[in-house]
C-alpha cells in the first residue's frame, strides 16, 4: 500500500489495524484445517529525494521478513537511522 501523507507512525498504526481486522475474520474452507488466517506486514517510510523508491521497497521487505521471523501475525516498521544508509541501497 502506498500512503501519501502518512508518517511512519501513522502507517504502522494502520498496518496494525489491518492485521487485527484480518485476525478477527472467521474463514472456513471445506476439508482444509490450516488454522486461522493471519498477515504479517512490513512498513517503511519514504522521503524523496533523499530516499529512492527501490530503497523503500527493500526496507519494507526487510521489515516484512522481520515480522515473519518474530513469529508472524504482526506489523513491523523499519527505517534506516540516517539518509546515507538509504542512499547505499539505491541501485548503481
Amino acid at each position: 500500500m502506498l500512503l501519501p501523507g502518512y508518517d511512519l507512525a501513522a502507517a504502522t498504526a494502520l498496518a496494525e489495524r489491518l492485521r487485527a481486522e484480518v485476525a478477527g475474520w472467521t474463514l472456513t474452507h471445506a476439508g482444509i484445517t490450516l488454522g486461522q488466517l493471519t498477515v504479517s506486514l512490513g512498513v517503511a517510510g519514504y522521503v524523496p529525494p533523499l530516499f529512492t523508491p527501490g530503497a523503500l521497497v527493500r526496507t519494507a521487505d526487510e521489515a516484512l521478513y522481520s515480522a515473519k521471523r518474530q513469529g508472524r501475525n504482526r506489523a513491523v516498521a523499519s527505517q534506516p537511522l540516517n539518509p546515507e544508509a538509504w542512499l547505499t541501497l539505491a541501485p548503481g
